[in-house]
């Protein structure tokens, strides 16, 4: 039934860490020069921003420097490993429990 359902999807949310997750946003469709401020600013600290545009002081911003001379970026994960090394990042989130 529905309420089952609910009740096991909101079991499973209470077991997730949101410490243990991370968070991806890129400079895509609809994206405002504020929103990577925005997002840098969230209370996470597992978080990437891939943008084609530099965003200085950002921690969670990485620039995708072949899309310079673009809007933003294009399949983001196929060509941030030139700029961002994902095996890195993973290997030394910040875990809290």
């Amino acid at each position: 039934s529905a309420a089952d359902a609910k009740d096991k999807w909101l079991r499973r949310v209470d077991r997730m860490n949101v410490n243990k997750l991370i968070f991806k946003f890129s400079d895509g469709d609809k994206f405002e020069d504020d929103m990577a401020k925005r997002f840098d600013n969230l209370n996470f600290e597992n978080k990437v921003c891939f943008t084609a545009k530099e965003y200085n002081g950002l921690k969670s911003v990485v620039t995708l420097k072949k899309f310079k001379n673009e809007n933003r970026v294009h399949d983001e994960w196929k060509h941030a490993n030139k700029n961002f090394n994902i095996v890195s990042f993973i290997n030394n989130l910040k875990i809290t429990p």
